[in-house]
């Protein structure tokens, strides 16, 4: 289900589908636990996502995170499903 919102949102940015390319790189995130990944589900299914990604700033010497991602399937867009991601 959630495989199908990624790859969506990698289509939406024309890139090629590929679920296993999609199914590799989120097991890679997860298992190595270097992103957090929020989704909004609607009725048990995902209509949206979010990814964080962690990196450090030199100048504070704190951890913080980069939103590289932000995806709301069309047929959800405009119910503030984003706003509330981040």
């Amino acid at each position: 289900m959630f495989l199908w919102n990624f790859d969506g949102y990698r289509v939406f940015y024309k890139q090629e589908s590929n679920y296993e390319a999609v199914r590799t790189f989120l097991k890679e995130r997860l298992t190595k636990q270097d992103s957090i990944i929020y989704i909004t589900l609607i009725n048990n299914m995902a209509v949206g996502f979010t990814q964080l990604y962690f990196l450090y700033s030199s100048t504070s010497m704190h951890p913080m995170y980069l939103l590289n991602d932000l995806y709301i399937d069309s047929i959800y867009r405009n119910k503030s499903i984003g706003t509330a991601l981040i």
